[in-house]
């Protein structure tokens, strides 16, 4: 799935949620939004699986970058299970955040950035996209990963007479 279209699912879901404006993230805000990506980070590094997968909202879906699909903290946190040893970092650009105000009731905020996982074979690298609801307690209720293709190398086939 590409990048573009996960954010044209994201937007469509906000926008299904009847939330009226967007609005600039206050400060406070993008500091709860930050603190819970940080949490998110720390709690995969240092393989706390219970704290990551409670940072998730019950009915949360995870599309991680093999193309696989978890619905559920229970497929979540099996896939997360799967994860362990690896490290991840996550890059923020700092305009990340866009913010959908939904007078007080719930809020939105949709965090984008740029991500590294290593520890494994290779080092994935992609970006992500993750959809976040806030009450009393912001919860992960989509996260969307995305690699960068592997560099294509070309393979040539060479004939008898040394010409392709």
């Amino acid at each position: 799935m590409s990048f573009r279209t996960m954010v044209a699912i994201a937007c469509s879901l906000a926008c299904c949620l009847s939330i009226p404006a967007r609005s600039q993230c206050g400060p406070n805000m993008e500091k709860q939004i930050a603190q819970i990506m940080n949490t998110w980070v720390a709690d995969w590094n240092n393989k706390r699986i219970d704290d990551l997968t409670n940072l998730y909202y019950s009915h949360a879906v995870l599309l991680p970058a093999d193309g696989s699909r978890a619905d559920g903290q229970s497929e979540i946190r099996a896939y997360l299970e799967k994860q362990v040893g690896t490290k991840m970092e996550l890059n923020s650009p700092g305009t990340g955040f866009l913010c959908l105000d939904n007078k007080g009731v719930s809020a939105v905020a949709i965090e984008s950035g740029t991500y590294k996982q290593s520890g494994t074979a290779k080092t994935v690298e992609g970006r992500y996209l993750v959809l976040l609801v806030g009450g009393p307690r912001w919860v992960i209720a989509q996260q969307a990963l995305t690699a960068k293709p592997e560099p294509q190398t070309l393979s040539r086939a060479i004939s008898k007479e040394g010409t392709l």
